[in-house]
């Protein structure tokens, strides 16, 4: 299957931004085990993307990470339990996207597995798990408002209680914009590593590379979410704003 030239040019593009993020990361001091040499190969690669139990087509790119570690230096607020120490992010991101949605109001990824565990470990060794996910919803029937696109937390709100009071429940599911590992390593930082964030945005290039990627698939997110009031953007609305956000009216 020959991969078309404009779509080899954006794969390539995306592997170089890839490769600039994670040397970004080590010179921002964040420790991390893994690397995204398997990103980068699978974007170089004159493969077209799979679905995993479907056909595929020559403008279908992605890639599979697993088990990308980032070692906190320093614990978020209100963690509990507080002899819960050496606390690490665990974050996997498999993606596959058609070139051709790219530039249009339509969701920019056939299928996404986005999923974040914390980890945390005391003196003995006792492991403590947080789990979140960012899911992408493939249809069928639920009683529940259930965006295409949500944020999905594995906990609750414990400060003050101890944790034999904890409350754990599969809902609500909060409506969240898609995300590859370049916005998904921006989310992680923007939430666990504040000074680090503060200290990349600051950096000439490292903005403009969030940015790039924020049109591919927050850009259109957003426009689907505001064709609800008003579709006039100069393009077809192919995107239906009540699967991004299921409780408008």
């Amino acid at each position: 299957m020959k991969i078309p030239a404009k779509v080899m040019k954006f794969r390539s593009e995306l592997a170089s931004d890839i490769d600039k993020v994670f040397e970004w990361l080590k010179d921002a001091d964040i420790t991390i085990i893994g690397d995204v040499s398997s990103i980068i190969s699978a974007l170089k690669s004159s493969n077209a993307k799979t679905i995993p139990n479907e056909s595929t087509k020559e403008s279908y790119w992605g890639y599979e990470l697993d088990n990308f570690v980032l070692k906190l230096t320093n614990r978020p607020r209100n963690t509990l339990p507080k002899k819960a120490k050496a606390l690490e992010i665990i974050f996997d991101n498999h993606i596959v996207s058609d070139h051709e949605d790219l530039d249009s109001i339509k969701d920019p990824f056939k299928y996404l597995i986005f999923n974040m565990v914390i980890l945390g470990r005391d003196k003995n060794k006792k492991q403590y798990i947080n789990s979140w996910h960012l899911d992408r919803h493939l249809g069928g029937e639920t009683k529940e408002a259930h965006a295409i696109y949500h944020m999905h937390y594995g906990g609750a709100k414990l400060n003050g209680r101890s944790l034999g009071d904890s409350l754990l429940l599969d809902a609500p599911r909060l409506v969240h914009y898609p995300m590859d590992f370049i916005l998904g390593i921006d989310f992680i930082l923007s939430n666990f590593f504040p000074s680090e964030w503060d200290y990349l945005l600051n950096k000439t290039e490292y903005p403009m590379v969030i940015q790039k990627y924020q049109k591919y698939f927050l850009k259109p997110y957003s426009f689907a979410l505001a064709s609800h009031w008003n579709k006039n953007f100069g393009m077809p609305v192919e995107w239906a704003s009540n699967d991004v956000c299921p409780t408008l009216i």
